[in-house]
């Protein structure tokens, strides 16, 4: 960074001092590129003095030498914001909302030294896309030098029936390095590679239609145990493919795109695991979900929020007193937070935890009978005092790996004083519909009857809009084509999972379907088979696809089209129409 130097006389005695930096106040900040992924500029804060028209933010000790830099927030998802040491070891930054330069100023977060090597750290939802950003930079109680950060996310929405969402993870936080690429390929198409060029995460969108094939292959690089991949869909919590220690992982995934909403992952707290026994979660298990959690308001201790986690839960079956031991072989920073006695599982959790440790040391943790202190910041020895507890009592239980290395952790029990815990059972899942025979463009409303108490629902309506739902009692699911659908429930405890399927459970009585599809073409579903027109008469390709991709009909024609179906099994399939305007999809039933 160029800086004027300006020469001041004192008596006889010249003294070159540095000139206060050109980003030294809000309306002078510098611009911070976002990327798709971690990309790093070298920064400093040498000369500059404190901002005094901003308040404090409360963290870092902030005592002088602060600058200034803009950002752009991400077309969607989340912003990360990552850094690395350089002469300065120790920084601090805030980041701020603002009409303008001039103000006001509103904090979004504030953090000291939640990444790797005491440097600061920020991952953040629910930003207004393109709102420009204020990021506020400097020195651990005034200390000043040069560091490197990086700001990445989203760039761009793509087109398409649905989102895949591809997160690329690092566990050391200093990118893939050599050789290590991930690829992926739709339809059989061109591998279009990519990679983790610096930092701990990227992100991306790829847009797929019902009925492609979404593959995805690794390339082994140097450090390929650092490296973890997962595939979801977006919007939507879960994972259609988790992979981490990726030497192993050469081919990873190949899947039929449907849009239905992958199986939820255990980071997130409403699909907390179950604990009644010692537990070993397998390397890669801690692996943060979709929704965020923590925040300030409760995440009491955990100053850092959700690093790597999983949500888990336990319920006391007799009276007596509780305390347990995390351990990690690879010798991880390993922290957790506890709240309760509920009555219930709430989530997010409400208040600040009842235990709390933030050790950072790298060795075993835990609830102990010798331990007097109940929540302990980053200075603590790694151990709280043990839970007194009485039958019926239910706790939620975060596990949290600072060190963000997926590894491997061993949970066991010490119960004394007569204290058990309960084993719960999966849920049986069954469902109920309210009206199972409407007329086309009708709507259904579906009652979840699952035993054992479920505390999260995945429903699938093939054909019905929304296709799928996470509500307990879903209403409203409109089917515009006559025929007969399918529809499926799985449900969720700490116990386990149960699924059921209700053939035929919503029929749409009409003998032909009629209704604008897009822009000038028109479907029309007969007995004798699906027609579609073009109203600009330009030469339309027809393919219909069973539920496994596979072409079964195909014809070229302008004006109209006809793909008869006398001679198919009553089910689900899919019709594709491409011309030279667009490309569409829509989901049929065929009933014979």
């Amino acid at each position: 960074m160029q800086r004027s130097i300006a020469v001041l006389l004192a008596g006889v005695l010249p003294a070159l001092l540095a000139a206060q930096p050109a980003n030294d106040e809000p309306c002078t900040a510098l611009p911070l590129a976002l990327n798709v992924t971690c990309t790093f500029t070298t920064v400093d804060n040498v000369g500059a003095t404190l901002t005094s028209n901003v308040p404090g933010p409360g963290c870092g000790s902030l005592t002088n030498g602060d600058v200034w830099y803009t950002i752009s927030a991400p077309a969607a998802g989340p912003l990360r914001i990552e850094t690395a040491s350089g002469t300065m070891t120790d920084a601090a930054m805030a980041l701020y909302a603002a009409p303008s330069c001039d103000g006001p100023f509103t904090l979004l977060a504030c953090d000291d030294d939640s990444g790797m090597d005491s440097m600061p750290f920020f991952d953040l939802m629910d930003l207004e896309p393109g709102a420009t950003l204020y990021l506020r930079t400097w020195g651990y109680n005034g200390t000043s030098g040069d560091f490197s950060v990086c700001a990445s996310g989203i760039l761009e929405i793509p087109e398409g029936d649905c989102l895949y969402h591809l997160e690329l993870f690092d566990s050391f936080g200093d990118g893939w390095g050599t050789g290590a690429r991930i690829g992926y390929s739709v339809n059989g198409g061109p591998l279009i590679v990519d990679s983790l060029a610096a930092g701990g995460y990227a992100s991306k969108l790829i847009g797929v239609d019902l009925g492609d094939v979404l593959t995805l292959s690794y390339m082994a690089g140097a450090q390929n145990n650092e490296n973890s991949v997962v595939l979801g869909l977006w919007g939507s919590a879960g994972a259609y493919f988790l992979g981490s220690d990726m030497a192993t992982n050469a081919g990873l995934y190949t899947g039929l795109v449907d849009c239905q909403p992958p199986t939820p992952l255990a980071g997130d707290c409403g699909y907390a695991a179950w604990l009644c026994s010692d537990t070993l979660f397998p390397k890669g298990a801690l692996m943060n979900g979709y929704s965020v959690d923590l925040d300030p308001s409760n995440q009491g201790c955990l100053a850092a929020g959700e690093r790597q986690g999983i949500w888990t839960q336990f319920t006391v079956a007799t009276d007596g007193t509780l305390a347990f031991t995390l351990s990690s072989p690879f010798q991880s920073d390993i922290d957790f937070a506890i709240w309760g006695p509920l009555d219930s599982i709430v989530c997010p959790p409400v208040g600040a935890p009842i235990r709390c440790s933030y050790a950072s040391q790298a060795a075993p943790t835990g609830l102990s009978t010798s331990a007097t202190d109940v929540s302990e910041s980053a200075g603590g020895d790694g151990w709280v005092r043990s839970l007194d507890v009485l039958a019926g009592q239910r706790y939620l239980l975060y596990i949290d790996n600072f060190s963000t290395n997926s590894s491997p952790l061993e949970l066991t029990w010490q119960l004394s004083e007569g204290a058990t815990l309960l084993c719960p059972s999966a849920p049986e899942a069954h469902l109920q519909v309210s009206n199972a025979l409407i007329l086309p463009g009708g709507s259904v409303n579906f009652i979840d009857q699952s035993t054992n108490n479920p505390t999260a629902w995945s429903w699938s309506f093939p054909g019905g809009i929304p296709d799928s739902s996470s509500d307990q009692d879903p209403i409203g699911v409109v089917y515009e084509l006559p025929g007969c659908y399918d529809v499926s429930l799985t449900s969720y405890n700490a116990g386990g999972q149960g699924s059921t399927t209700q053939d035929c459970a919503v029929m749409v009585d009409a003998t032909t379907g009629l209704g604008e599809v897009t822009d000038g073409i028109t479907l029309v579903q007969q007995a004798s088979g699906i027609s579609l027109r073009n109203a600009r008469g330009s030469l339309m390709q027809a393919l219909l696809l069973d539920t496994t991709g596979r072409v079964l009909l195909s014809t070229n024609a302008s004006g109209e089209v006809h793909l008869p179906t006398g001679d198919l099994s009553t089910g689900q399939y899919l019709v594709v129409v491409t011309d030279d305007h667009d490309r569409w999809s829509r989901r049929v039933v065929i009933v014979q």
